[in-house]
């Protein structure tokens, strides 16, 4: 009878056991991350009899946690792609927000003011045109200025969203190094027995981990885990963690970078969460007021120049419309020292534009590096591919031109081997783009040169209106000869045919006394019927005079033409003409690009950007909700399979209350008897 008791007690509790872990699995239905137990049951030991073995019962064997470590890696790896690409689509849908919208946007801005710019060329005197042309201008320079910003803005945000998924790494890290702590004494404490409970917290951690960095396990001591993100870096080994640090970047101050100990991390991280973020701040938002700035400065140099190869309602020669691309204070900002740099240079640099078609988005590294204080190495921030190499000059100011679209000038100080500099050619272009002129009459609306056919001209013959090509020598600093006395040309020019195929051109300042140029341009051949160049548009030409005219038809032996300053021009708009036709002029990127397509070309970059990041998302999306459906359907809690189980197991349990109940029984008989 002692045998028939301990087998049903050996069942009641058993299953009493297995009643308590069903329990449990439907209480925790709809805990998130949480995997269903099961109660694995085995014989035990049966007692040898008359007859041979008689069984003596059932025992709990263990309860397993039900879970598959390639579902589980997959589900991290689906989380992490996911996290990824839903923070990229939340932040790249803000910029093109911003940059496609017509009322924050450059394209709206840029046509009012090229509208403007058409609409006082009708007529070039009057005042209220002229002021338009101004507000336009003012308000293309608030567009620039507000872009910037509002790209500052985001960087800044995903900056300080990196601080914060910094800190919650090492939250999480710091959870899992203590839950592996406390798996490891629970553990030890049941003789082995798997601590469920705990290696589902564990896993919850994990998972939310692998939402913010890429995340690579591996077990150690049983159930202990070991943590590796980014390239392969240790987060955590057991009980310890290595934490994260988001410091002020040394070699790009205004940015953070993500350091374990002493090494930067940041170029390993590209999944999950901080991944997107990196990505967001090299790959979109760096370029992208890189790009802006480009575009900022391509502009104001081009427009300046045409403003002053016009003349103003008091004939002079147009001041610039907006700020110098080249200021000092402008020079100066294209430069970044590394905050590693030895802190005793005094070394002042600047970062001239030289050629806008040259110039690029890029930013660049410059290194100091030996074996002299002028010996320099400059290479592309983006891929480390050099530019240029070589040695500054021994005695400052010294330059050294690049072949991309600027030159890097030493001003003053000193450097030391070992120290590097960050330079930006347009990264601030944008923010520092601003109105100059202030006067609506210094708009110089009208060509500084006109042509004139003389009265007494007998033949067929006509002149060009004449285009000014520039009215500063090659290297800017002065104005060209012809240029240099104000309004005035110096001189002014006579061209007399000397027969229907040949011509002379010479000095006019007496016109009663026209005399040689030096040298003289004399017997020049004239071909009749066609546009006849009378001077080279290339700077280099000794014969170059920054102007050019054209003499066609059939002119006869004796005719005269006058090339002269255009005084008292304030109805003429060749020059606003010239200026409107500047939006489509291809100025940047060797001649591909003009302003408004540089622009357009940028806002459907990034359109492009967010329409392939948005297929992205929804295809991982889809990945993480299949690779969590097939997680849950094998570690899920199923109500209805838990609810047939209890009625099952009550019924087990049942059936064993009634083995005591009969052994009792008996046990109660066999005495009875005896007695």
């Amino acid at each position: 009878m002692a045998d028939l008791l301990q087998i049903g007690t050996s069942g009641l509790l058993t299953y009493q056991a297995g009643i308590q872990t069903t329990g449990h699995n439907i209480a925790n239905a709809s805990v998130e991350g949480y995997s269903r137990q099961e109660v694995n049951y085995k014989t035990r030991i049966p007692q040898r009899g008359a007859g041979g073995y008689i069984g003596s019962g059932v025992q709990t064997e263990n309860i397993r946690r039900i879970s598959n470590q390639f579902l589980t890696n997959q589900l991290r790896s689906a989380t992490e792609e996911f996290a990824r690409q839903s923070t990229f689509v939340d932040f790249v849908t803000q910029l093109e927000s911003l940059v496609a919208s017509e009322s924050s946007g450059l394209s709206g801005a840029l046509q009012s003011f090229f509208s403007s710019l058409q609409v006082a060329g009708e007529d070039p005197a009057s005042l209220t045109g002229r002021q338009q042309i101004l507000s336009e201008a003012e308000n293309l320079a608030t567009r620039f200025n507000t872009i910037y910003n509002r790209i500052t803005g985001q960087a800044t945000s995903v900056n300080q969203q990196i601080e914060l998924a910094v800190s919650e790494i090492n939250d999480l890290a710091g959870g899992i190094a203590e839950l592996n702590n406390k798996i490891a004494l629970a553990q030890g404490q049941a003789g082995g027995a798997s601590p469920n409970d705990l290696l589902d917290q564990r896993e919850i951690l994990l998972q939310r981990l692998s939402e913010l960095v890429s995340v690579n396990t591996s077990f150690q001591d049983g159930n202990q885990i070991n943590v590796f993100i980014g390239k392969g870096q240790s987060l955590v080994l057991g009980p310890n963690t290595s934490p994260l640090r988001a410091e002020d970047s040394r070699s790009r101050p205004g940015e953070v970078d993500i350091l374990i100990g002493s090494s930067d991390v940041s170029n390993g991280i590209d999944l999950g969460e901080l991944g997107a973020l990196l990505k967001i701040r090299e790959e979109i938002l760096d370029p992208a007021l890189n790009t802006i700035g480009q575009i900022a400065i391509g502009f104001s140099i081009e427009m300046n120049r045409q403003q002053e190869k016009g003349i103003d309602l008091f004939g002079q020669l147009g001041d610039p419309l907006f700020a110098d691309v080249n200021r000092q204070a402008a020079r100066l900002d294209r430069v970044v020292p590394n905050l590693n740099n030895d802190k005793d240079g005094d070394g002042v640099v600047g970062v001239r534009i030289e050629d806008i078609a040259k110039l690029t988005t890029e930013d660049y590294r410059l290194e100091f590096t030996g074996p002299t204080a002028s010996d320099f190495v400059l290479t592309r921030a983006s891929n480390g591919e050099i530019v240029k190499t070589g040695a500054f000059g021994s005695s400052l100011p010294a330059s050294v031109l690049t072949s991309e679209g600027f030159s890097i000038e030493l001003e003053s100080g000193s450097f030391t081997v070992g120290d590097s500099l960050l330079i930006q050619p347009t990264r601030k272009a944008a923010l520092e783009f601003d109105v100059k002129l202030d006067r609506v009459e210094n708009l110089a609306l009208g060509q500084a040169v006109r042509g004139r056919a003389a009265v007494h001209n007998t033949g067929a013959g006509s002149i060009s209106n004449g285009e000014v090509l520039d009215v500063r020598t090659t290297n800017g600093t002065g104005l060209l000869a012809d240029f240099a006395t104000a309004q005035s040309l110096s001189p002014p020019l006579l061209v007399r045919f000397t027969s229907p195929t040949s011509y002379d051109i010479l000095d006019n300042s007496d016109p009663n006394n026209p005399v040689d140029l030096m040298p003289p341009q004399n017997g020049l051949n004239f071909v009749p019927g066609s546009d006849n160049s009378l001077f080279p548009t290339d700077p280099i030409n000794p014969a170059y005079r920054g102007y050019i005219f054209s003499i066609g038809g059939e002119p006869a032996t004796g005719d005269e033409f006058f090339i002269e300053f255009n005084t008292d021009g304030v109805g003429d708009n060749r020059n606003a003409v010239a200026m409107v036709a500047l939006q489509n002029r291809t100025i940047f990127n060797n001649g591909v690009h003009s302003v408004n397509s540089a622009y357009a070309g940028f806002v459907q970059g990034i359109a492009a950007e967010v329409g392939q990041a948005k297929i992205d998302r929804d295809a991982s999306e889809a990945l993480l909700n299949q690779t969590q459906s097939a997680r849950d359907s094998l570690s899920g809690v199923n109500l209805d399979e838990e609810a047939a189980r209890l009625i099952q197991l009550e019924q087990a349990y049942n059936a064993s209350a009634q083995v005591i109940q009969v052994g009792r029984e008996l046990f109660d008989i066999l005495l009875n008897a005896v007695s």
